[in-house]
């Protein structure tokens, strides 16, 4: 399997925070506020994590902010409905990386699909850049547990689908799905079908397939939790390098809390379902990040607290 090549361009999110060795300090849970981030651009609020471009930069993160507001939602009715999430109060700021952590059954794949538009909500609202989610949109991309590619489509006919259906030329979506096909290591397989791929070539096949669309916002629900270790590393390092590059707002769903603080700007923390956002925990590694980081004091001490308070 074909690894990526290194970005182009190394853009950081968060400002290098890394403490003297021997001087960690206790990394701490915040409570979840509403209004963390106001919209596009907007200061963090006191107390909050910065999400500031290092000066490598140089281009501005898309739009993407989102905002939940008292959402509920559950499913059937009467003695069978089940409460799925409850009371969900969330900011994010466009370009921020935030991981939804929390047990298997606590609503985080609902909340994905919520803001995919395909579940509205039972209660309360939720935003993208200030615009109600009432349906599904091509400014928001999600890439699932699996794949999900067409297997009568080649690689490259599955990731320039989206530009078709769009009425994008056939000599630009070609000119576009090679650039990105190249940018995640998978050119010479552009002819190949699903079927001929690994695990996790198929979804990088899937990546790549979103992000050819330039989404607002990327919503990723467990998508390497299939694969094995080595090469769910390698994706999520991959993953890292395309979003400093793409700028896009991520939303990364997991239960593993080793993948929730290493990619992340902050981790937000589910309750057991009914979902309940418990608490916030800001990321503080610096960026950009690579597997030596899982080794070091501050990730341990993450670690620490994030299980901890998932313990209750």
């Amino acid at each position: 399997m074909s690894t990526s090549a290194p970005a182009s361009a190394t853009h950081g999110f968060a400002p290098n925070l890394a403490a003297a060795h021997g001087a960690i300090a206790e990394p701490r849970i915040v409570a979840p506020s509403l209004g963390y981030i106001t919209g596009p651009g907007a200061a963090a609020t006191a107390g909050s994590p910065s999400v500031s471009d290092d000066s490598s930069a140089d281009a501005p993160p898309l739009s993407g902010s989102v905002e939940f507001r008292e959402v509920g939602i559950r499913f059937g009715s009467g003695a069978a409905a089940v409460q799925a999430v409850r009371g969900i109060n969330l900011s994010i700021r466009a370009g921020e990386f935030v991981s939804i952590l929390g047990p298997s059954g606590c609503g985080k794949s609902t909340l994905i699909g919520a803001l995919a538009g395909f579940t509205a909500p039972s209660e309360g609202s939720l935003f993208v850049d200030g615009q109600r989610v009432t349906r599904p949109g091509s400014d928001r991309g999600v890439v699932f547990q699996y794949h999900n590619l067409f297997p009568w489509k080649t690689v490259a006919g599955n990731v320039e689908f989206g530009l078709k259906m769009r009425g994008v030329g056939r000599p630009e979506r070609q000119a576009v799905t090679a650039e990105i096909l190249q940018r995640v290591g998978l050119a010479e397989f552009a002819r190949h079908y699903p079927a001929q791929l690994s695990g996790g070539m198929q979804q990088r096949v899937s990546l790549a397939r979103v992000l050819v669309n330039r989404p607002r916002l990327l919503l990723m629900d467990e998508p390497f939790s299939a694969l094995d270790a080595q090469c769910r590393l390698l994706m999520q390092e991959l993953l890292l390098e395309l979003w400093r590059e793409f700028r896009t707002t991520v939303v990364f769903v997991t239960h593993d809390i080793d993948e929730a603080i290493f990619l992340a700007d902050r981790v937000i923390l589910v309750s057991p379902r009914p979902g309940r956002i418990t608490g916030e925990l800001p990321v503080t590694l610096p960026r950009p990040r690579t597997a030596e980081a899982v080794t070091t004091a501050e990730f341990l001490s993450l670690k620490r607290t994030c299980f901890g308070h998932l313990r209750g």
